[in-house]
């Protein structure tokens, strides 16, 4: 088994969560109130580690705040549009540094030739479409689409794959979702050392009880975070 990984996955589909990005870090006391000061911009807080300085008051510049807040917060949908502090504000402002994360993404993948959304599809089993309405059910987004590349032939496989219509269930379309998910398939699979292979049943137990909110708590001041991290309370 071949756990490499594969270049739709790290130039592509793996770059869906920048959709997600919010405009704001939130800053939270243990309690769900603002810290002094509040949020602070994404924009402004690229390569400035004054954001952690522990002398603030009320820890404002720990990193308890931050993570309480990602505790309770909602990320953005995953879809095609990409928050401004990422757009042209990417390192800096325009003109000075600032960079567009999205087209950043989009020449990244034309760059590292990856093929075309419509042949990634049918090299991952799924069926080419042939109209634009067959990738989202989203009429105005989809006249965009066409309006942009024209034909389902040109599109670009980190567009067309956060354009898709998720999955029953899931947060990404069905593109996405099987690149994801062959990926870290095989670097399980490929790996000798994942711990179900290597660990007795009572230690592996043990990881398995283990949760990010359980860490969290261990390394940070910290008491009021839900057993489920990932989910908002």
């Amino acid at each position: 088994m071949n756990p490499g990984i594969a270049n739709e996955f790290a130039t592509a589909a793996y770059r869906f969560g920048h959709s997600m990005l919010d405009g704001e870090l939130g800053r939270l006391n243990d309690d769900g109130t603002e810290v002094d000061g509040g949020a602070l911009e994404l924009a402004t807080s690229f390569f400035n580690p004054t954001v952690f300085d522990t002398s603030l008051p009320q820890h404002a510049g720990d990193i308890d705040p931050f993570l309480k807040s990602e505790s309770t917060g909602i990320a953005q949908e995953v879809d095609v549009y990409v928050d401004d502090a990422v757009r042209n504000f990417l390192f800096g402002p325009p003109g000075a540094g600032g960079l567009d994360l999205a087209a950043l993404n989009i020449q990244r993948g034309r760059d590292h030739g990856l093929a075309d959304y419509n042949t990634m599809r049918a090299a991952y089993g799924l069926p080419r479409v042939t109209g634009f309405n067959q990738i989202t059910t989203d009429a105005t987004l989809a006249a965009k689409l066409q309006s942009t590349y024209g034909t389902v032939n040109n599109i670009d496989a980190w567009v067309g794959g956060l354009a898709e219509t998720h999955v029953s269930g899931g947060s990404l379309g069905p593109l996405f979702t099987k690149i994801i998910a062959d990926q870290f398939t095989r670097l399980r699979a490929g790996d000798r050392l994942y711990f179900e292979n290597v660990l007795d049943a009572g230690d592996i137990a043990k990881v398995k009880a283990t949760s990010l909110s359980s860490i969290i708590k261990a390394n940070t001041s910290l008491t009021t975070v839900q057993p489920n991290v990932f989910v908002a309370p």
